[in-house]
């Protein structure tokens, strides 16, 4: 059998995997192989941590449906130069902002994002 050697997104979580187990292995002297639980302790514990995982992807999601308008924010404080005006407002119209009104920069933002989505 020829030996793989783990590389990418594989070797990063592999890597996580293996800190996880040590850092169980300090708080509880033990590894979860090791570890005598009934099934529905188990159970449990995977089922806190599902509704943990849970709260996270949506915090995550909501604050990337934000990130249009954070953008805009940032770009009607602080003016031309920022981050979101590169963002932006490069190659759709030159770096005027005059007359654009926030929603239309949000607007902007969002087709930005989602081109870069695409390619």
């Amino acid at each position: 059998m020829t030996e793989t050697t783990l590389q990418g997104i594989e070797k990063m979580v592999c890597d996580d995997i293996a800190a996880r187990q040590a850092l169980g292995i300090r708080k509880y002297g033990q590894t979860v192989q090791q570890a005598d639980l009934p099934l529905e302790d188990w159970l449990q514990h995977a089922y806190l941590e599902t509704l943990d995982k849970a709260v996270y992807l949506k915090a995550a999601i909501e604050s990337r449906k934000a990130l249009p308008e954070m953008l805009a924010r940032e770009l009607f404080t602080n003016g031309c130069g920022s981050v979101a005006d590169r963002l932006v407002l490069e190659g759709r119209g030159g770096r005027d902002l005059g007359g654009l009104c926030f929603g239309v920069v949000v607007d902007r933002i969002r087709a930005w994002l989602n081109d870069r989505k695409r390619s």
